[in-house]
Protein backbone atom coordinates (compact mmCIF):
# COMPACT_ATOMS: atom_id res chain seq x y z
CA UNK A 1 0.00 0.00 0.00
CA UNK A 2 1.37 3.88 -1.08
CA UNK A 3 1.58 5.91 2.46
CA UNK A 4 -0.92 8.62 2.84
CA UNK A 5 0.82 11.43 0.85
CA UNK A 6 0.87 10.23 -2.89
CA UNK A 7 2.02 13.30 -5.11
CA UNK A 8 1.80 13.00 -8.81
CA UNK A 9 5.06 12.72 -10.55
CA UNK A 10 4.16 14.99 -13.19
CA UNK A 11 3.25 17.94 -11.08
CA UNK A 12 6.79 18.86 -10.25
CA UNK A 13 8.29 18.41 -13.61
CA UNK A 14 5.03 20.81 -14.80
CA UNK A 15 5.85 23.21 -11.48
CA UNK A 16 9.73 23.60 -13.00
CA UNK A 17 8.76 23.84 -16.11
CA UNK A 18 6.28 27.23 -15.05
CA UNK A 19 9.69 28.28 -13.59
CA UNK A 20 11.71 28.22 -16.20
CA UNK A 21 8.90 30.04 -18.93
CA UNK A 22 9.46 32.66 -16.57
CA UNK A 23 12.41 33.57 -17.64
CA UNK A 24 11.59 32.86 -21.07
CA UNK A 25 13.21 29.14 -21.39
CA UNK A 26 11.21 25.78 -22.25
CA UNK A 27 12.06 22.86 -20.67
CA UNK A 28 11.81 19.30 -22.38
CA UNK A 29 12.14 15.41 -22.05
CA UNK A 30 12.96 12.68 -23.50
CA UNK A 31 12.91 8.93 -22.36
CA UNK A 32 16.67 9.87 -20.65
CA UNK A 33 17.04 13.28 -20.31
CA UNK A 34 15.57 16.80 -19.16
CA UNK A 35 16.71 19.21 -20.98
CA UNK A 36 15.91 22.91 -22.21
CA UNK A 37 15.40 23.64 -25.46
CA UNK A 38 17.99 24.78 -27.39
CA UNK A 39 20.38 24.53 -24.36
CA UNK A 40 23.15 21.53 -24.65
CA UNK A 41 25.27 21.50 -20.95
CA UNK A 42 25.72 19.01 -18.48
CA UNK A 43 22.83 16.34 -17.83
CA UNK A 44 19.65 17.01 -15.18
CA UNK A 45 18.15 14.83 -12.42
CA UNK A 46 15.50 12.51 -14.36
CA UNK A 47 11.91 12.56 -14.37
CA UNK A 48 11.78 9.31 -12.57
CA UNK A 49 14.24 10.76 -10.03
CA UNK A 50 11.85 13.73 -9.04
CA UNK A 51 9.20 11.10 -8.58
CA UNK A 52 11.14 9.56 -5.97
CA UNK A 53 12.33 12.48 -4.55
CA UNK A 54 8.49 13.57 -3.88
CA UNK A 55 8.81 10.75 -1.59
CA UNK A 56 11.92 10.73 -0.05
CA UNK A 57 11.75 14.72 0.86
CA UNK A 58 9.96 15.67 3.73
CA UNK A 59 8.14 18.96 2.73
CA UNK A 60 8.73 20.58 6.16
CA UNK A 61 12.40 20.06 5.97
CA UNK A 62 14.16 23.27 6.98
CA UNK A 63 17.85 24.43 6.46
CA UNK A 64 20.32 24.02 3.87
CA UNK A 65 19.92 21.26 1.14
CA UNK A 66 23.73 21.78 -0.47
CA UNK A 67 24.09 20.74 -4.33
CA UNK A 68 27.31 19.96 -6.12
CA UNK A 69 26.90 20.46 -9.76
CA UNK A 70 24.58 23.03 -11.41
CA UNK A 71 23.75 22.25 -15.02
CA UNK A 72 21.18 24.26 -15.90
CA UNK A 73 19.47 24.06 -11.98
CA UNK A 74 16.94 21.82 -12.49
CA UNK A 75 17.87 19.57 -9.87
CA UNK A 76 17.87 22.76 -7.49
CA UNK A 77 14.44 24.07 -8.99
CA UNK A 78 13.29 20.64 -7.87
CA UNK A 79 14.29 20.72 -4.40
CA UNK A 80 12.98 24.04 -4.06
CA UNK A 81 9.59 23.06 -4.91
CA UNK A 82 9.70 20.26 -2.65
CA UNK A 83 11.15 21.46 0.10
CA UNK A 84 9.50 25.14 0.46
CA UNK A 85 10.97 26.12 3.54
CA UNK A 86 14.59 25.35 2.42
CA UNK A 87 17.74 27.35 1.17
CA UNK A 88 19.03 25.65 -2.23
CA UNK A 89 22.60 26.83 -2.45
CA UNK A 90 23.92 25.67 -5.22
CA UNK A 91 28.05 25.08 -6.36
CA UNK A 92 28.98 24.61 -10.06
CA UNK A 93 32.55 25.77 -11.82
CA UNK A 94 30.26 25.73 -15.26
CA UNK A 95 32.51 23.77 -17.19
CA UNK A 96 31.01 21.36 -18.58
CA UNK A 97 29.18 20.85 -21.81
CA UNK A 98 29.50 23.88 -24.68
CA UNK A 99 26.88 25.77 -23.45
CA UNK A 100 28.01 25.96 -19.81
CA UNK A 101 28.51 30.00 -19.99
CA UNK A 102 24.60 29.86 -20.73
CA UNK A 103 23.77 27.76 -18.34
CA UNK A 104 25.30 30.07 -16.19
CA UNK A 105 23.28 32.78 -17.20
CA UNK A 106 19.92 30.58 -16.96
CA UNK A 107 20.63 30.04 -13.81
CA UNK A 108 21.60 33.63 -12.87
CA UNK A 109 17.85 34.45 -14.27
CA UNK A 110 16.29 32.29 -11.86
CA UNK A 111 18.08 33.41 -8.57
CA UNK A 112 16.51 37.16 -10.17
CA UNK A 113 12.71 36.20 -9.96
CA UNK A 114 11.20 37.97 -7.00
CA UNK A 115 8.76 35.39 -6.62
CA UNK A 116 9.73 31.72 -5.31
CA UNK A 117 11.83 29.67 -5.76
CA UNK A 118 14.36 32.53 -6.86
CA UNK A 119 14.59 34.19 -3.51
CA UNK A 120 15.84 30.67 -2.16
CA UNK A 121 18.04 30.28 -5.00
CA UNK A 122 22.02 30.44 -4.17
CA UNK A 123 24.22 29.55 -7.26
CA UNK A 124 27.58 29.62 -6.59
CA UNK A 125 30.62 29.44 -8.72
CA UNK A 126 33.47 27.06 -7.30
CA UNK A 127 34.93 24.12 -6.91
CA UNK A 128 34.07 21.25 -4.43
CA UNK A 129 35.58 20.13 -1.61
CA UNK A 130 38.06 23.64 -2.48
CA UNK A 131 35.41 26.06 -2.20
CA UNK A 132 32.71 24.12 0.03
CA UNK A 133 32.96 25.93 3.27
CA UNK A 134 33.11 29.24 1.73
CA UNK A 135 30.22 28.85 -0.87
CA UNK A 136 28.02 27.73 2.72
CA UNK A 137 28.96 30.55 4.64
CA UNK A 138 28.67 33.29 2.41
CA UNK A 139 24.78 31.80 1.75
CA UNK A 140 24.00 32.08 5.63
CA UNK A 141 25.40 29.11 6.59
CA UNK A 142 22.95 27.07 8.59
CA UNK A 143 22.53 23.41 8.55
CA UNK A 144 22.94 20.78 5.36
CA UNK A 145 19.94 19.03 5.41
CA UNK A 146 20.19 17.49 2.35
CA UNK A 147 23.10 17.05 0.39
CA UNK A 148 22.77 16.39 -3.37
CA UNK A 149 25.99 15.19 -5.04
CA UNK A 150 26.16 15.33 -8.74
CA UNK A 151 29.51 16.39 -10.19
CA UNK A 152 32.57 15.37 -11.94
CA UNK A 153 31.68 11.39 -11.85
CA UNK A 154 34.33 9.83 -10.79
CA UNK A 155 35.58 7.82 -7.45
CA UNK A 156 37.73 10.18 -6.30
CA UNK A 157 35.85 13.45 -6.80
CA UNK A 158 32.63 11.54 -4.96
CA UNK A 159 34.65 10.73 -1.99
CA UNK A 160 35.96 13.84 -2.23
CA UNK A 161 32.98 15.63 -2.17
CA UNK A 162 31.24 13.49 0.35
CA UNK A 163 33.94 14.27 2.81
CA UNK A 164 33.87 18.01 1.99
CA UNK A 165 30.15 18.20 2.77
CA UNK A 166 30.02 15.91 6.23
CA UNK A 167 31.22 18.25 8.40
CA UNK A 168 28.25 20.70 7.80
CA UNK A 169 25.55 18.23 8.03
CA UNK A 170 24.35 16.23 11.19
CA UNK A 171 22.43 12.49 11.91
CA UNK A 172 19.37 14.39 10.27
CA UNK A 173 20.59 14.44 6.76
CA UNK A 174 19.84 13.04 3.43
CA UNK A 175 22.66 12.32 1.15
CA UNK A 176 21.80 11.56 -2.85
CA UNK A 177 24.74 10.62 -4.79
CA UNK A 178 23.40 11.10 -8.45
CA UNK A 179 24.70 8.90 -11.72
CA UNK A 180 26.18 5.74 -9.71
CA UNK A 181 25.17 3.13 -11.86
CA UNK A 182 25.97 5.12 -14.93
CA UNK A 183 29.24 6.12 -13.77
CA UNK A 184 30.15 2.56 -11.91
CA UNK A 185 30.69 5.19 -8.27
CA UNK A 186 30.81 2.13 -6.22
CA UNK A 187 33.90 2.96 -3.98
CA UNK A 188 32.36 6.17 -3.63
CA UNK A 189 29.39 5.26 -2.23
CA UNK A 190 31.73 2.38 0.20
CA UNK A 191 33.29 5.28 0.99
CA UNK A 192 30.06 7.31 2.61
CA UNK A 193 28.44 3.90 3.54
CA UNK A 194 31.70 3.57 5.91
CA UNK A 195 30.74 6.74 7.78
CA UNK A 196 28.54 5.17 10.09
CA UNK A 197 26.35 7.60 10.36
CA UNK A 198 24.07 6.36 8.16
CA UNK A 199 21.37 3.28 9.00
CA UNK A 200 19.72 3.00 5.82
CA UNK A 201 21.96 2.83 2.20
CA UNK A 202 19.91 2.43 -0.71
CA UNK A 203 20.39 2.48 -4.62
CA UNK A 204 17.18 3.63 -6.53
CA UNK A 205 16.29 2.08 -9.44
CA UNK A 206 16.18 5.07 -11.35
CA UNK A 207 17.45 5.73 -14.68
CA UNK A 208 21.32 6.66 -13.48
CA UNK A 209 20.85 4.31 -10.47
CA UNK A 210 20.51 7.44 -7.66
CA UNK A 211 21.88 6.33 -4.06
CA UNK A 212 20.11 7.54 -1.30
CA UNK A 213 21.62 7.40 2.58
CA UNK A 214 20.19 8.66 5.80
CA UNK A 215 18.63 7.44 9.58
CA UNK A 216 15.69 6.27 9.05
CA UNK A 217 14.44 7.54 12.59
CA UNK A 218 14.75 11.10 10.98
CA UNK A 219 13.08 10.67 7.69
CA UNK A 220 10.26 7.42 8.72
CA UNK A 221 8.51 8.56 5.78
CA UNK A 222 10.94 7.59 3.60
CA UNK A 223 11.84 4.45 4.87
CA UNK A 224 8.31 3.55 5.09
CA UNK A 225 7.86 4.40 1.46
CA UNK A 226 11.28 2.17 0.42
CA UNK A 227 9.39 -0.73 2.62
CA UNK A 228 5.99 -0.85 1.94
CA UNK A 229 5.94 -0.09 -1.86
CA UNK A 230 7.06 -1.07 -5.25
CA UNK A 231 9.75 1.25 -5.80
CA UNK A 232 12.88 -1.10 -6.71
CA UNK A 233 15.41 -0.29 -4.08
CA UNK A 234 17.98 -2.41 -2.42
CA UNK A 235 20.30 -2.09 0.29
CA UNK A 236 24.43 -1.88 -1.05
CA UNK A 237 25.43 -5.49 -0.77
CA UNK A 238 28.88 -4.00 1.46
CA UNK A 239 26.44 -2.63 3.94
CA UNK A 240 27.43 -4.68 6.58
CA UNK A 241 24.68 -7.56 7.55
CA UNK A 242 21.37 -5.90 9.20
CA UNK A 243 17.51 -5.58 9.19
CA UNK A 244 16.73 -5.49 5.91
CA UNK A 245 20.31 -5.80 4.33
CA UNK A 246 19.29 -8.25 1.79
CA UNK A 247 15.99 -6.86 1.05
CA UNK A 248 15.09 -6.08 -2.47
CA UNK A 249 11.92 -4.79 -3.83
CA UNK A 250 10.14 -5.64 -7.29
CA UNK A 251 10.03 -3.20 -10.39
CA UNK A 252 7.54 -0.31 -10.26
CA UNK A 253 5.95 -0.06 -13.36
CA UNK A 254 6.96 2.20 -15.98
CA UNK A 255 4.51 4.38 -18.14
CA UNK A 256 5.26 3.27 -20.94
CA UNK A 257 2.75 5.53 -23.29
CA UNK A 258 3.94 8.62 -21.26
CA UNK A 259 7.29 7.80 -22.13
CA UNK A 260 7.69 6.68 -25.60
CA UNK A 261 7.96 10.20 -27.01
CA UNK A 262 10.08 13.52 -26.46
CA UNK A 263 7.48 15.97 -25.10
CA UNK A 264 7.69 19.82 -24.34
CA UNK A 265 5.66 20.95 -21.61
CA UNK A 266 3.38 24.31 -22.19
CA UNK A 267 2.84 26.48 -19.24
CA UNK A 268 -0.04 27.91 -20.55
CA UNK A 269 -2.03 25.05 -19.66
CA UNK A 270 -2.33 21.99 -18.02
CA UNK A 271 -0.81 19.73 -19.32
CA UNK A 272 1.70 17.99 -21.57
CA UNK A 273 1.82 18.87 -25.32
CA UNK A 274 2.75 16.02 -27.41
Amino acid sequence: MLPVMHPDRRDVVFDAARVYARIGRTLCETPAHVYLDGLRTGGAIHKDEVWVLQYLLDPATVGVAYVIGAAFGFSSVVLALQMPRVRIVTIDNWSEGRDAAAAQAVCEALTALPEEPGPRLVFATGESPKDTAAVLAAAGGGRVAVALIDGLHTNDQLIADIDGVLPYVDNRVMVLLHDVRLFDLWDGVRHLAAQARFDTLVQLNTSTGMVAAFNRDHHPRAFTFLQETQVVAHWHPDRVAGAGATTSYPALARDAAADAREQRYDTTMRGVVR
